[in-house]
């Protein structure tokens, strides 16, 4: 009889968008990524871009304070105008990333973004590239900076594919393509790209709502839900033995959700106890340990269960209770094929 252990290892992809204007649904916001980041090591928080309603808003600062990782800049941002730009770049903790604007005068990336960042978490590198694509280039030459320009179209989708060739030689393990566009079409976005390029798609400022799967089975999602700001989901799983990854579920959350009591910080629980209790809850403790010990043993001999390596949860969930990850599922080849 073989028995064949494998690791899964799972993160948490959160994207939201459009936040201008929305100052309100901030607040909202802040316990909702509180809790994803306290519960959760392997969340990653993206923006879509357009988060900025005017150059003297707080909203760098809030994005920093829940560490987010990377957001693509948008029409928004870029309308705040050059000063603007340069100083969010200079203020943020994390990647402004938009791999097609380019600088006119040396037709290389501008200065104030990066085509995509790194996120490394768990043994696990998470690429991110990030565009800003429109298809009006006189629209937005006239609205924003005369130094810089935009390669949409072909160009970009060679810039896209060239740079995830570059990420993937550095050793990166799954790519999260975040988009700004005005529209659904292939100028936006062309599908070869999910064809062993990119993995997972976040768009943003279409004002739409949706989860989508592309003609190669990579997901878009979207949810810029118009008198409040909504947010995109997607688990992802690893397999730390084959290499082998699945988006294994993606959803939009809404306002109703992510405001919900359950994401409301809690208080600190009274410590000033009687002995009475004290002595109670010690007693109490004893005798889990002692199941504990017993019910560990018979884990270890018993095949086709599911635990964690790090809680020992014997649930027969695929997903750790205690920490949604790292679930170790055992095969018993003898009892399948004998």
């Amino acid at each position: 009889m073989f028995t064949f252990l494998f690791f899964f290892v799972y993160f948490d992809f959160y994207s939201i968008g459009n936040l201008a204007n929305k100052t309100g649904d901030r607040e909202k916001l802040t316990n909702y990524f509180k809790y994803a980041k306290q519960n959760d090591d392997n969340a990653v928080l993206l923006s879509s871009g357009d988060m900025h309603s005017s150059t003297v808003d707080d909203t760098t600062d809030w994005l920093n304070e829940l560490q987010f990782d990377a957001t693509a800049i948008g029409s928004g941002d870029l309308a705040l105008g050059e000063d603007f730009i340069e100083d969010l770049e200079d203020e943020a903790k994390f990647s402004l990333l938009a791999i097609n604007i380019y600088d006119r005068e040396n037709d290389r990336i501008a200065d104030f973004c990066k085509s995509s960042t790194i996120i490394k978490r768990n043994g696990y590198k998470i690429g991110v590239i990030g565009a800003f694509a429109k298809s009006d280039q006189a629209k937005y030459d006239a609205a924003y900076f005369d130094d810089i320009y935009f390669k949409n179209g072909p160009e970009l989708t060679t810039l896209v594919m060239d740079e995830c060739d570059r990420l993937r030689k550095k050793g990166v393990d799954f790519i999260v393509y975040i988009l700004n566009t005005e529209a659904r079409d292939d100028s936006y976005y062309d599908e070869t790209l999910s064809n062993g390029y990119v993995d997972l798609v976040f768009e943003g400022n279409t004002n739409e709502s949706y989860t989508i799967k592309d003609s190669n089975n990579v997901y878009h999602l979207q949810n810029d839900q118009n008198n409040s700001v909504g947010i995109c989901h997607a688990e992802v799983s690893f397999n730390s033995v084959t290499g082998v990854h699945s988006v294994r579920d993606v959803a939009l959350i809404s306002d109703e959700e992510y405001t919900s009591d359950e994401y409301i910080p809690q208080e600190e629980p009274d410590t000033n106890t009687s002995n009475d209790i004290n002595d109670s809850q010690n007693n109490n403790d004893s005798a889990n340990d002692d199941n504990s010990s017993s019910n560990s043993n018979s884990t270890i001999s018993k095949p086709n269960s599911s635990g964690c390596k790090k809680h020992k949860d014997e649930n027969n969930d695929e997903i750790c209770d205690a920490c949604k990850q790292s679930v170790i599922v055992y095969f018993d080849f003898y009892s399948q094929y004998h």
